[in-house]
């Protein structure tokens, strides 16, 4: 658990991990979403501590991770626009499509707002599935149908799982 998550904190963590060669597999981003311009992307802490709020862009975040695209596993994006492209034609694409595009195998995330007791629900779903030997597949579908059951949210329709069949 990383509070007050920074980019150079989630940088930092990443590399101290492999350094003592116990590299983290899962990172689950639990933050709100943003906009500038025609793009989404993460509201992280600034680095110092009186630093305001940050939008972190979807390259920078691709920047961060794809160092560790052999060793970490999945991407859970738990906040609202995370796999939102922006508008038709922009160039970046969402922040899940840019990790993917960098070679993380898995990332799931929001293609619109995501309401906290969807991701709330979605976490139980997805990890208790996984810890009980479930698939990422299995475990996604599993949460996706969880979130179906809110008549008053579109959670279930808005997650994304992007990965590859050659990943597993």
């Amino acid at each position: 658990v990383l509070a007050h998550a920074s980019p150079g904190r989630i940088a930092a963590a990443l590399d101290a991990g492999e350094r003592a060669g116990r590299p983290i597999a899962a990172l689950h981003l639990l933050c709100h979403g943003g906009a500038r311009g025609s793009f989404f992307g993460l509201m992280l802490d600034g680095e110092g501590a009186g630093d305001e709020p940050a939008l972190l862009d979807p390259a920078r975040l691709q920047q961060i991770l794809a160092p560790h695209a052999g060793t970490l596993r999945l991407v859970v994006l738990a906040a609202c626009d995370g796999g939102n492209p922006g508008r038709f034609g922009g160039l970046l694409g969402s922040a899940a499509q840019m990790l993917h595009r960098a070679g993380l195998r898995a990332v799931v995330a929001s293609r619109f707002p995501l309401s906290t007791v969807g991701s709330s629900r979605l976490c139980g779903a997805l990890y208790g599935r996984l810890a009980a030997g479930a698939t990422l597949e299995q475990a996604f579908l599993a949460a996706r149908e969880l979130l179906l059951h809110d008549p008053e949210q579109l959670d279930w329709a808005s997650i994304q799982l992007y990965s590859r069949v050659a990943d597993g």
